[in-house]
């Protein structure tokens, strides 16, 4: 399978009163690294890597324009041709189309349609990582799952307390999911990577 069969999806909704007012006006993705990077470089470069054509963006309302800044028009990650191009949306928008009695997810379905995607890869960008998503994608394929999630064994001190922890079987599928607040008894535990792949369709 090739990778042009998948999309992307990147969401950054995170938002921490303890970066203020680093992040007032913009989501932590924009934020500096190592000076003219952002942080949502990590999802872009991992995107471009694996020759992915089409992406969708999810941010909080008010915090785009950072975003724009930043990208462009996309030339940098190759999104900028007529095949190669991304979207960016609000998840107020979402909200509000709810609250209008529309389905929640349709701009959302309406992009996964339009993609033509077999496969859909979902990041955010709170944990930053470099990641073969062409391998992923094989794996993926391999197993033949529903869902694959990208996690990593960690040290749980070095955890926030609103991370996602995995509980998994002896075939490596998840059975339980807490929050690292919650978690008392191991030393070392599976953080979810907040990475996904799907079959669309």
């Amino acid at each position: 399978m090739k990778t042009n069969k998948m999309c992307a999806l990147v969401g950054n909704l995170h938002r921490y009163k303890e970066l203020m007012p680093l992040i007032k006006n913009r989501p932590l993705a924009t934020l500096p690294f190592d000076g003219k990077y952002r942080l949502i470089d990590f999802n872009l470069s991992n995107i471009a890597n694996a020759n992915i054509k089409s992406l969708f963006m999810v941010f909080n309302e008010g915090e785009t324009q950072s975003v724009f800044d930043h990208v462009g028009g996309g030339k940098e990650w190759n999104l900028d041709g007529i095949q190669n191009r991304f979207f960016i949306h609000t998840y107020q928008n979402f909200v509000r189309q709810d609250d209008n009695n529309s389905s929640y997810y349709d701009v959302l379905i309406d992009y996964l349609r339009k993609s033509k995607s077999e496969y859909a890869v979902y990041m955010g960008s709170k944990i930053l990582c470099n990641i073969d998503l062409k391998t992923l994608l094989h794996i993926h394929q391999a197993r033949n799952c529903d869902m694959t999630v990208v996690y990593k064994k960690i040290d749980l001190e070095k955890t926030n307390s609103d991370d996602i922890l995995l509980t998994l079987d002896d075939e490596h599928t998840i059975s339980e999911k807490t929050f690292a607040k919650d978690a008392t008894t191991q030393s070392e535990v599976n953080l979810c990577a907040d990475i996904f792949i799907i079959k669309t369709h």
